[in-house]
């Protein structure tokens, strides 16, 4: 599979919140994701990567807060 060159522009950035981790039967992981109401275009672009059958390449940092409720 040859892998198509990426620019800026195509970058999907946003903050969330692990809603859930998960197994499945297969011993896959799902990972369920919140994020502000306000962020429509960021899951307009999600819905769009479904439809192509892309994949997510993921970098992710952890910020915590220490009066963030759990």
């Amino acid at each position: 599979m040859a892998r198509v060159e990426v620019n800026e522009k195509d970058v999907i950035k946003f903050k969330a919140q692990v809603s859930k981790v998960t197994t499945m039967a297969d011993g896959s992981l799902r990972v369920v994701l919140d994020f502000s109401e306000k962020d429509i275009d960021v899951a307009t672009k999600l819905m769009q990567t479904k439809q192509a059958g892309a994949m997510l390449e993921i970098a992710a940092v952890a910020v915590v807060f220490e009066d963030f409720p759990a």
